[in-house]
């Protein structure tokens, strides 16, 4: 199970179909996907790759 950050949480919320297919991703893709927000340099970085992460989830 991948413990997903609060904030990756809340912007899955907001698109219930963007949540679906984040849930459809392999263990591993979910994995990454947190590694790659969690090590962003600074808040700011941080917020713009959850934004694209979601974006990207279709």
């Amino acid at each position: 199970m991948i413990a997903l950050p609060d904030d990756l949480k809340r912007a899955l919320a907001l698109s219930p179909e963007r949540q679906r297919a984040f849930q459809g991703l392999s263990t591993k893709a979910k994995a990454d996907l947190v590694t790659w927000i969690e090590t962003a340099r600074d808040r700011d970085h941080r917020r713009r790759r959850i934004d694209m992460a979601v974006l990207s989830l279709r």
